[in-house]
């Protein structure tokens, strides 16, 4: 989030899209991001049986949050989680 590791061109080739699966999704290498107004928010997730993890960031308000869950409801309360400090 702070751009202190790679070069200027290598933190552009890592945020910038590289595929469009649908519309409103935007996949850079190894992040999921949004349609405007949130196009500034990488994420990226999964779980297996029983646990969740995730990680959101955004690079340009430099703020972020990673979660773990034993729960296979953890998408459900990452989401909740992002609405809640994106909307509020």
């Amino acid at each position: 989030m702070n751009k202190r590791l790679l070069s200027k061109e290598s933190y552009n080739e890592l945020l910038k899209v590289h595929s469009i699966p649908k519309k409103g999704k935007y996949y850079a290498l190894g992040f999921e991001t949004f349609e405007k107004p949130y196009h500034t928010l990488f994420f990226h997730g999964g779980n297996n049986d029983g646990f969740t993890g995730a990680y959101i960031l955004d690079v340009e308000k430099k703020w972020g949050f990673v979660l773990f869950t034993n729960s296979e409801m953890g998408q459900d309360f990452f989401n909740k989680l992002l609405y809640f400090l994106i909307e509020e």
